[in-house]
């Protein structure tokens, strides 16, 4: 059996990753990866990413992390005209290129299965896949992954579904969840009997997946 950490949309918040991680540690998995959306949020960005290389998870490129040049070019250009020498969102240059060189797919076999890994969907990192997303969509997420199971992001909500024999999946956001009540919450699959669960990092606790209800956002 192998167990699989997933974390998602970190949003530069250190201190709920290093729960996080310490939470998949202790559940001994076998390995993590992150369905993007580290930077962008919080002020620890290049504190994120250190950490993120240095247990050398793999991590696809969400779309606020797609969007970090924007951002940054904004920031330096406030920064220029106000005169301040620094910013707390403001990024180091390593972050800003591990950032960019990120794929948006990262595609693996474990315990004889495939597995994608995607932010929005294979195809887009910008669409959201709540549970009851249109059948289109879900059937478009199944043809693009090519995959037994496909990991995705950028909800902030847990989810767990079959479609057309494809088991996806969503661990919740690492920074907050879009939730009531509102949680931060990593997920952990198990292979390969395609079982997914998701704890709370705070509180450890563990929840069914489709437990959660969003909230008005």
């Amino acid at each position: 059996m192998v167990r699989i950490g997933v974390i998602s949309d970190i949003h530069a918040v250190l201190a709920p990753l290093e729960k996080a991680l310490v939470l998949l540690a202790d559940a001994s998995v076998d390995r993590i990866v992150c369905a993007g959306d580290v930077v962008d949020g919080g002020m620890d960005g290049d504190a994120v990413v250190h950490l993120l290389r240095q247990r050398d998870i793999p991590v696809v490129r969400g779309n606020h992390d797609e969007g970090m040049f924007v951002e940054q070019a904004a920031i330096r250009r406030m920064m220029q005209k106000t005169g301040v020498a620094t910013h707390d969102m403001l990024l180091n240059s390593e972050t800003v290129a591990f950032v960019h060189s990120r794929p948006f797919r990262y595609d693996f076999e474990a315990a004889g299965l495939r597995v994608c890994v995607a932010h929005g969907t294979p195809s887009s990192n910008k669409r959201y896949l709540f549970p009851d997303a249109f059948e289109e969509w879900l059937d478009d997420t199944v043809d693009h992954a090519l995959a037994d199971v496909v990991i995705l992001g950028h909800t902030h909500m847990p989810m767990s579904l079959m479609h057309r024999e494809t088991l996806i999946v969503n661990p919740g956001a690492v920074s907050q969840n879009r939730t009531h009540p509102a949680t931060r919450t990593c997920g952990i699959l198990h292979l390969p009997e395609r079982r997914f669960e998701v704890y709370d990092i705070d509180t450890g606790e563990r929840h069914d997946p489709n437990s959660f209800s969003l909230d008005t956002w």
